[in-house]
């Protein structure tokens, strides 16, 4: 897919010389490594966006969770801290899981349950992060490599 979505990206992209004026192109990958040098040269920036740290995931759970209508007491910063490693989308599957889980439970005892920490908790059992120790190993040396 890569060696006919590239150069077909790249024609566009010199599709727009001239006349882009005011126009910033933003390209995100998750394999940077894959990409050729005829990108590269197009797309003179980087910015290397790692995994959200603790502030991040804090944030991510909290708006994440805005809108669960049966939220009870939730240890964000608890949650934020057991959620180490995890990626945006991550955290989202956490929260989706944990919804989930709660309102099987609810369904099967007929009254509505909420969504506390020890809920969350138990999901982060059963999680597994998506992206690996290796994965990031092998950003953090694209990063020394590619990106100022």
């Amino acid at each position: 897919v890569m060696k006919r979505v590239v150069p077909q990206f790249l024609m566009e992209l010199d599709g727009l010389s001239g006349k882009s004026e005011g126009l910033m192109v933003i390209a995100a990958s998750n394999v940077p490594w894959e990409l050729d040098e005829a990108t590269y040269r197009r797309l003179p920036t980087m910015i290397y966006v790692g995994l959200p740290d603790f502030e991040a995931r804090r944030h991510l759970l909290k708006l994440k969770t805005e809108k669960v209508e049966r939220l009870g007491k939730v240890d964000f910063d608890r949650l934020a801290e057991q959620s180490d490693g995890f990626s945006g989308s991550d955290m989202t599957r956490l929260v989706d899981m944990t919804c989930r889980a709660c309102l099987r439970q609810s369904v099967g005892h007929g009254e509505a349950k909420l969504v506390e920490t020890e809920d969350f908790l138990a999901q982060l059992e059963k999680f597994s992060r998506t992206v690996s120790r290796k994965n990031l190993q092998r950003f953090e040396k694209f990063k020394a490599e590619f990106i100022a």
